[in-house]
């Protein structure tokens, strides 16, 4: 999801990205075993991203906490912990966040500036509460995506390592 909100940021540079192997390899977006097969959790992350597609993107900003990490070195660094990159089609925008904490839940308001949205939307989630958890032959849902309305003018949660797609009508 940080790759591809980046990618969506500098869409005036970035003209196409894709992912170079699609089955059976390594960050696979489908698995297959003889005749059985699964989508992975990053092919749900690329469909939450879809609507991106043939959009116009659209500037944001975020207020955010920092989360740290421990750089290549051992040295400690931090970044914020949500990527956001939003964009708008067809009379809808599209926002996606990815929370790179793993260990809190996000808690965010939208604040659109210049033209508003509506105040009903829907989000699209993709987590879990194991931010180790994939999907397997024996388990093919384990992370898969939820969606549900939402109002845009509340509290809107997004879980912990968790990646949000919300869609809203523009006015």
């Amino acid at each position: 999801g940080v790759s591809l909100n980046i990618f969506n940021k500098h869409c005036d540079r970035i003209k196409m990205a894709c992912i170079a192997q699609i089955v059976n390899v390594l960050q696979s977006v489908i698995l297959t075993e003889g005749k059985k097969m699964l989508l992975t959790p990053t092919y749900h992350v690329f469909h939450m991203y879809k609507n991106h597609q043939g959009a116009a993107a659209v500037r944001t900003a975020v207020e955010a906490d920092m989360v740290g990490y421990l750089d290549k070195d051992g040295r400690e660094e931090s970044i914020p912990s949500l990527s956001v990159s939003a964009s708008h089609k067809d009379g809808c925008a599209t926002i996606t966040i990815a929370n790179l904490n793993a260990e809190e839940d996000a808690h965010i308001r939208l604040k659109p500036v210049g033209r508003g949205f509506s105040a009903d939307g829907e989000m699209t989630i993709l987590s879990h509460s194991d931010v180790h958890a994939h999907n397997t032959f024996e388990n093919p849902d384990c992370v898969t995506e939820k969606t549900e309305a939402i109002d845009t003018g509340g509290e809107i949660t997004i879980p912990k390592a968790g990646i949000a797609a919300i869609r809203v009508r523009l006015l």
